[in-house]
This record gives C-alpha cells, structure tokens and sequence, in this order.
C-alpha cells in the first residue's frame, strides 16, 4: 500500500514519527530506513522497512537486507515499487521482517546491491 507524502516547507517529506525512523540509505529523492521491534506478540525482535521516493516519477527497488545476531546471519531479497511522492512499509508490502525464528535480537541491520529505477512497462502494480 503506498502512502502519499505530505511535505514541509522545504518540499522535504514528512511522515507521522519520523523521529523514529533509523537511516539506511539516505537521497536526495529516495531514503530506506527502519524501526527495531523488541517484541511483537509471539514473534520478537521484528524489524520494519520504509521505502521513501520524493521524486515526481514511480521507482522500483531492489535490495538484499541483511541482518545479524553475534555471528549468525540472514539475507533476504527485497523488492517492490512505489509511487511518485509516496511511500511503502509494513508487512503488506514485504517490509517487515523477523529473520532469527529463535527470537534472538538483531543487532545490525545492512543493505547490499540497493537499487532505485524507473518502472518497466511490464511492472504490475503501478
């Protein structure tokens, strides 16, 4: 489900809690950025992603997201796309996660490979 973007005087995007949002990946016109759960009902140590595109055109998104507890490690692959001036996040659109099945913490959350570009014509969901 995208979001529409509400924006400040600056034209820069606004959400509701912004202040707790962590940066992955910062841009001019896009920001990938994430929020720890320490517990969410029976499943712990969540992690939520949010895919922001401030520019005026849709963008798809690639990405393999990384997270590590002490030396384990999980990757998943994460893709999607999202409208002009909009956002996407939550479980709905593949963005929440909870990687140790064990319920162990994450401790480092990391992106390899992100890519931000222009839908294809033959991208569904646009």
């Amino acid at each position: 489900m995208a979001l529409a973007l509400a924006t400040d005087a600056a034209g820069q995007a606004k959400t509701s809690s912004d202040w707790a949002w962590k940066p992955v990946v910062l841009g001019d016109s896009v920001s990938v950025e994430y929020l720890f759960y320490a517990e969410v009902g029976e499943r712990r140590s969540g992690v939520v992603l949010k895919v922001v595109n401030r520019s005026a055109q849709a963008q798809c998104y690639s990405m393999t997201v990384i997270f590590k507890s002490g030396e384990d490690r999980v990757e998943d692959l994460v893709s999607g796309c999202v409208d002009a001036k909009s956002l996407v996040t939550g479980e709905a659109d593949g963005l929440f996660f909870v990687p140790f099945a064990d319920g162990r913490p994450v401790g480092e959350i990391g992106l390899r490979g992100f890519r931000m570009e222009p839908p294809r014509p033959d991208d569904p969901g646009l």
